[in-house]
């Protein structure tokens, strides 16, 4: 069994500032926890030996890190800079966090343009085309 979840229709998203997803507020915790399915990251596989083996979801590996590190920025700086960021189990772990970041970006760049303005929107092509079409672009 492979695991190929159905994609529905896609999407436009206009990417632009929001109140949603800041470092520190009242909602933030909820907000970011909220990004990953209630199974969070993990999903077992059966590999060819018939020997179930866990992996993980890389969109949701690296929004779980980001989650982490923005707990131990909070941290440190509900603190006033005197908490120590690498001593404890969390810090360790947001230390993983930041490797596996930098190797990702280093073993699987993506070298395409981004507008320094945010007027980037990501869709698909035929999502592209049905707005050009509707809004006579």
């Amino acid at each position: 069994n492979y695991f190929s979840p159905s994609l529905g229709e896609s999407v436009v998203m206009h990417y632009s500032e929001t109140t949603h997803y800041q470092l520190d507020s009242m909602d933030s915790d909820d907000e970011y926890a909220k990004l990953l399915p209630s199974g969070q990251h993990l999903v077992t596989v059966d590999d060819n030996s018939g020997v179930p083996g866990n992996y993980t979801i890389t969109l949701f590996h690296q929004m779980k890190c980001l989650d982490i590190i923005r707990r131990a920025y909070v941290k440190h700086w509900r603190s006033g800079g005197s908490q120590t960021i690498w001593s404890s189990p969390d810090e360790i772990l947001t230390q993983h966090c930041l490797n596996y970041l930098q190797q990702t970006i280093l073993c699987r760049p993506h070298l395409g343009l981004e507008s320094t303005h945010n007027s980037k929107v990501c869709c698909c092509k035929r999502a592209k085309n049905k707005i050009r079409k509707n809004d006579h672009f």
